[in-house]
């Protein structure tokens, strides 16, 4: 979840305040926040831990494109395929501008 609010993060600069307020982080760290308590809380911190293979990432970013109808920023296949990597890799989100 952390990488998909990084991704749609400057689509929704209203949202993004709230959640900093409530996380008391940065607007554009609230994404590299979330993914900090989720290891804090010792929950999963990526796709691999879950069971996904690297070599699925390509297939599931497609089937994501196509069904997914509604999303607050426009996205493709390949910028899902991006998203996936990170999270699949379970590295920090990079805060947003």
């Amino acid at each position: 979840m952390p990488h998909a609010i990084a991704f749609n993060a400057p689509v929704l600069p209203f949202e993004m305040a709230q959640l900093a307020h409530a996380l008391d982080c940065r607007q554009d760290d609230v994404a590299g926040s979330l993914w900090d308590l989720a290891k804090r809380s010792g929950v999963p911190s990526s796709l691999a831990q879950l069971g996904l293979h690297r070599e699925n990432l390509a297939e599931v970013a497609t089937r994501a494109a196509a069904e997914i109808r509604t999303n607050p920023r426009n996205f493709d296949a390949a910028s899902i395929e991006l998203l996936l990597q990170g999270a699949f890799d379970g590295v920090r989100p990079l805060a947003t501008n």
